[in-house]
């Protein structure tokens, strides 16, 4: 959540991510009735739907994927639903840590997409500074991606996840009436939510540059005392130099 407060790879232990039966809601219905109303639901909101929840680009109808967030609690065994919203298919990619695997595996061949996803990433988790570069930005991608990665090796070895509503409690009832409650709230409060998040990502990012800043700074404090300590020279060797010149002029008086 700090190197990451508004676009991180998801953690979801096997066995419950979203290619499997845990937590992708179409597996959450009950029974097919509640498959067919979620499918509508979904359709009819995309089409409403202009921009990523989570980077706030503008997106085409045919690149928005639907997608739900969740929060592992390790303390409570626990996966709990955070929100449900339509995102950019670079957004989506960049929240399955096994894709991003797969792609830094490629490389080579997909360098230009890669570098554009670590940009993208950097750009929206305020790490701007640390993207500064390609090569920068593909390096805090990797470590991130590989710290999700390693988080999901080690919630898989945990025998039971339960899965939970936003209220914390276990996830029962009708799916579509809970997914489409959620994406109504997005809907209500997406500017709030966004100036959160970009106020979040500011305070990272001024975070990030304090170092750089303390840096400076002894670097102009050496600097002042270095020019302190020469004009202290300056004016020592100046007094000795006027009490020599007094001595040997009252010397050739005497004489």
């Amino acid at each position: 959540k700090k190197r990451c407060p508004i676009l991180a790879p998801a953690v979801i232990p096997a066995g419950y991510d979203y290619h499997e039966h845990g937590t992708a809601m179409l597996a959450l219905c009950s029974n097919a009735e509640q498959r067919d109303a979620l499918m509508a639901l979904l359709l009819k909101a995309r089409d409403a739907c202009t921009t990523c929840a989570l980077t706030t680009e503008e997106v085409p109808l045919e690149q928005l994927r639907f997608v739900s967030l969740w929060e592992l609690s390790p303390e409570h065994s626990s996966l709990t639903l955070q929100r449900c919203v339509f995102v950019s298919a670079k957004a989506a990619l960049l929240l399955d840590p096994l894709s991003l695997i797969e792609s830094f595996s490629q490389a080579r061949s997909h360098a230009t997409e890669l570098a554009e996803l670590a940009n993208l990433f950097c750009r929206v988790n305020g790490h701007n500074g640390t993207g500064a570069t390609a090569r920068h930005a593909i390096s805090f991608l990797q470590q991130c991606c590989s710290l999700a990665y390693s988080c999901r090796v080690l919630a898989s070895t945990f025998p039971r996840w339960n899965i939970c509503d936003p209220k914390g409690e276990s996830l029962r009832g009708s799916v579509p009436k809970l997914v489409e409650a959620m994406l109504a709230t997005e809907r209500v409060q997406p500017k709030k939510r966004r100036k959160g998040e970009a106020q979040l990502a500011m305070q990272q990012s001024r975070t990030a540059r304090k170092p750089l800043a303390a840096a400076k700074s002894r670097a102009e404090t050496t600097s002042e005392d270095c020019q302190l300590s020469l004009g202290k020279r300056q004016k020592c060797s100046a007094t000795i130099a006027g009490a020599a010149k007094s001595s040997k002029k009252s010397h050739i008086q005497k004489s």
